[in-house]
């Protein structure tokens, strides 16, 4: 068993295509379960170092905003260096960043150990995980992504607990030296995740673009496409289209892939297609003999079926910008051009930082109302429980082909954004449980759908989907930065809760309508779900 790739190759994992969705997902749990737990150290951190909420608030935003906003430099080097060592680097750094933790003598360097270190460590762990165990399925990719998931809400449910019991017994330097231990696990599932794939040629398979190019490269070479001039000297056009030349870098394909002739293409029954995109060298070499005939003639426009010199550098800066366009749109970045996508960004950013700054600060919140810390880890709990319960929930409901993964995304987005408004207003116990629910319910489905609404995308492919996500990571990660810190500002300064989260959940709210009213009048809408 195995996944076929446009190339003629089966991959096929070494320890097999299940095994690596377990240690993804134990991989993926700790990742994110070890940084998002350590919401319940806030007041340790408060009473040890007597500083105010905003920079207590700052260890742990850092912390998760590097995880997530680190995602560009992870891809980089995903590219670069391969899954298993930039797994490698992350897992040694993060355990590094939580063993010098233990002798932190203040904020500061609280914020540059646990906050910088082990947030890049876990950022360069977590990444890989998806783009490592989704190749080798051609089905059922969204339940793949959301088991993967399912690791972090797991992990989430007990470690409140766990950490608490730690503080209570070694205090928390001592969890910090435990947890480092634990965090060098990853390093293990890790090498398993990222396990050597095998690569093994197809048999009989026909390589379709070499037969493409090889067609091409006959076909250029034997047609007149060339700029020709005329009897009074003025450039006329030649029998040069736009669309049925390729680019000088589509040409050197032959080189790597052999010297197949046409009729070898033909043999095979292939039929390549007959267009192309431009062709840089012939349409520049046209550019400069329109251009060098309007210095010499500045002011000729006496034949009516010649065009101007006006008209020639107006059509040369068209085709600058279509030949820029059609590069843009062929190439791997073509999602940074889609509004969706653009929308989702500014979505996924508001939403799903709100929300996770309200459980970073769950404690302090607790606390403000008139709660015990133990009713605090109690509210930590509730919400890790509903985080699993929207994670499967999410995952069911994008198993349903009508059912778009970001129809899923926005009904989820609008439910957290309501019990945000409601959790900055509400005191009572049990209205406060049923916020909690639909918070937790609301982290869970955007952490476990937001992957796979990228990959629904019809800009994102295979190629491209490493370089969306990572972008996606980055601007999430900037969020989650910011937005825990202004919350803790905001109460410094008011010494509520009300502000910041009737504020949050309005703008929450408004960009979830936004990203749904642009989905629904988009192609994207129409695209079936890809598996």
């Amino acid at each position: 068993m195995g996944t076929e790739t446009s190339d003629g190759y089966i991959l096929t994992p070494t320890f097999g295509k299940y095994v690596l969705v377990i240690c993804g997902t134990l991989n993926f749990g700790l990742a994110i379960a070890v940084p998002m737990s350590m919401s319940v150290m806030f007041l340790e951190w408060h009473d040890s170092f007597q500083v105010s909420r905003a920079r207590t608030a700052a260890v742990h935003s850092t912390c998760i905003g590097i995880i997530f906003g680190a995602g560009v430099i992870a891809g980089y080097l995903m590219n670069k260096i391969g899954a298993r060592l930039t797994c490698m680097v992350g897992s040694f750094l993060a355990t590094s960043g939580l063993l010098i933790s233990c002798f932190a003598t203040s904020i500061t360097y609280m914020t540059v150990s646990t906050g910088v270190i082990t947030g890049f460590g876990f950022c360069l762990v977590q990444l890989p995980c998806i783009p490592s165990i989704t190749p080798p399925f051609t089905k059922y990719r969204s339940l793949c992504i959301s088991i993967c998931t399912f690791g972090a809400a797991t992990f989430n449910m007990v470690f409140p607990y766990f950490y608490r019991w730690l503080i209570n017994q070694y205090s928390w330097r001592g969890a910090f030296f435990i947890l480092s231990g634990l965090t060098l696990q990853t390093f293990v599932y890790g090498l398993a995740m990222t396990s050597t794939i095998k690569r093994r040629k197809l048999v009989g398979s026909t390589n379709q673009e070499a037969c493409t190019m090889n067609l091409l490269e006959e076909k250029v070479e034997t047609c007149d496409n060339h700029v020709t001039v005329g009897d009074e000297g003025h450039p006329v056009d030649g029998d040069l289209e736009l669309h049925h030349l390729s680019s000088s870098s589509d040409l050197e394909y032959k080189q790597k892939n052999g010297n197949s002739s046409l009729s070898d293409c033909k043999q095979n029954g292939d039929n390549p297609s007959n267009s192309y995109p431009p062709l840089l060298s012939d349409s520049h070499h046209k550019r400069d003999t329109e251009e060098e005939y309007c210095e010499a003639n500045p002011s000729s426009s006496e034949n009516p079926n010649e065009r101007s010199c006006d008209e020639l550098k107006n059509n040369t800066t068209k085709m600058r910008c279509l030949l820029y366009l059609d590069e843009l749109k062929s190439s791997k970045w073509r999602f940074m051009i889609d509004p969706v996508f653009l929308l989702f960004l500014a979505f996924l950013g508001v939403t799903l930082s709100s929300i996770l700054a309200c459980y970073v600060l769950l404690m302090d919140l607790a606390t403000n109302i008139g709660f015990s810390e133990s009713t605090g880890v109690l509210f930590i709990l509730i919400t890790a429980v509903s985080n699993l319960c929207g994670r499967i929930v999410s995952g069911l409901m994008n198993l349903a082909p009508r059912l778009h993964s970001f129809v899923i995304i926005c009904l989820f987005g609008g439910l957290a954004s309501l019990a945000m408004a409601m959790l900055g207003v509400v005191t009572d116990f049990g209205l406060i449980v049923a916020c909690l629910v639909l918070l937790g319910s609301g982290i869970g489905a955007l952490a476990s759908i937001y992957p796979k609404c990228i990959l629904d995308l019809k800009t994102v492919d295979s190629d491209s989907y490493p370089l969306a996500l990572g972008i996606t990571c980055t601007a999430e990660g900037f969020f989650d930065f910011v937005i825990p810190i202004t919350i803790g500002h905001l109460v410094d300064i008011s010494g509520y809760y009300f502000l910041p989260l009737v504020g949050l959940a309005s703008l929450s709210m408004f960009m979830t309508l936004v990203l749904f009213t642009a989905f629904c009048m988009s192609p994207h809408r129409k695209n079936p779900i890809k598996e």
